[in-house]
């Protein structure tokens, strides 16, 4: 998950309200080239993001900005939940460029997120698909494939992968994959 960042003019109503009124909102760089802006007006203020893509800039509007009420995380966003609307977007813009259908109504799950990298490993011309899909549908799938891709955790993760270190590899057992084994038997 991407961390929040921070911006001393832009995190608190307070500060926002010290910013001059103009015609540019303001803009803070939240990844290279995707930025979030704050527009101050004379009723308040709005979140606007925009993308740098294919030589232009993209911009929308992300809702109102909590000047005034108090941030619902739907129609009215704090600075933090502004970031989080701004990257979504980013996210549908990129999937939109890479060829890749949104995702169905309801939750990203892990599942989801890996068949969009394989269609688009598949559309690069990866040349290790086939064993790429057998690792998935092997140790990826079954512990992680249902977990809600904005709920998964660090620890989550680091579970996973230490019980996927600790799992017996029969073909390491038998030590044939170290060429450990016999070789008088």
């Amino acid at each position: 998950m991407a961390r929040t960042v921070r911006d001393a003019n832009l995190e608190t109503r307070t500060a926002r309200l010290r910013l001059a009124m103009r015609a540019e909102p303001y803009w803070r760089t939240i990844d290279p080239g995707a930025h979030l802006g704050y527009y101050r007006g004379r009723r308040g203020g709005s979140w606007v993001a925009r993308l740098y893509q294919a030589g232009r800039y993209r911009k929308t509007a992300l809702g109102t900005a909590d000047d005034t009420s108090d941030a619902d995380g739907v129609a009215i966003l704090s600075f933090a939940q502004a970031q989080g609307a701004a990257r979504k977007w980013f996210a549908r813009l990129a999937r939109e460029a890479a060829g890749i259908e949104p995702p169905a109504a309801g939750p990203y799950r892990v599942r989801d997120a890996i068949s969009d990298y394989l269609a688009d490993y598949k559309r690069r011309g990866g040349k290790a698909l086939a064993a790429t899909e057998v690792a998935v549908n092997a140790h990826i799938l079954p512990a992680l494939g249902n977990a809600q891709l904005e709920r998964l955790t660090a620890r989550q993760i680091r579970e996973w992968h230490s019980a996927l270190a600790e799992s017996v590899c029969p073909v390491a057992d038998e030590g044939r994959l170290f060429g450990t084994e016999d070789p008088r038997a």
